[in-house]
C-alpha cells in the first residue's frame, strides 16, 4: 500500500490535467487520473495519467494497446521505479509516450519508444 500523493502531487496532477484538457478534448481523445491500466495478463499498473483513444467505461481495467500516453509525477519514494523501471515496462506494452514529471526540480521529460524501422529488400 502506497501513501496516498502529496498536496504538492496533487496540484502538479491539475496543473497537466488542464494543460492537456484541451488538446484531448479537440482530438476526442479522453485524459483519465489514476486508473487500472492492464499491461499483460498478470500485470496491472496505475500510472498517475492516462491518455487515451478508446475508453470502455464498463471495463475494469484500461487495456495498454488503448492507451496513447502515460504520465508519472514521481515522488521521493516512487522516483527510482518512476525514472528507471516504468519507462522499459510501459514501451514492452508498446505505449509509445511516457510523460514524467520529476516533483524536486520541477521539470518534465517526454520520451518517445523508438521503433524499429523494417525494410524489406525486393
Amino acid at each position: 500500500m502506497e501513501p496516498p500523493p502529496s498536496v504538492r502531487h496533487q496540484v502538479i496532477f491539475g496543473a497537466l490535467a488542464a494543460a492537456l484538457t484541451p488538446g484531448c478534448v479537440a482530438a476526442d481523445r479522453t485524459l483519465l487520473p489514476v486508473v487500472n491500466l492492464r499491461l499483460s495478463t498478470t500485470r496491472i499498473l496505475n500510472p498517475d495519467l492516462v491518455v487515451t483513444a478508446e475508453l470502455d467505461l464498463t471495463a475494469d481495467c484500461v487495456p495498454a494497446s488503448a492507451v496513447l500516453l502515460i504520465g508519472e509525477i514521481a515522488a521521493p519514494h516512487t522516483a527510482v521505479i518512476d525514472r528507471l523501471l516504468k519507462p522499459h515496462v510501459y514501451a514492452a506494452a508498446g505505449i509509445e509516450w511516457y510523460l514524467l514529471v520529476e516533483q524536486e526540480a520541477l521539470t518534465l521529460r517526454l520520451h518517445r519508444l523508438k521503433r524499429s524501422d523494417t525494410c524489406s529488400s525486393r
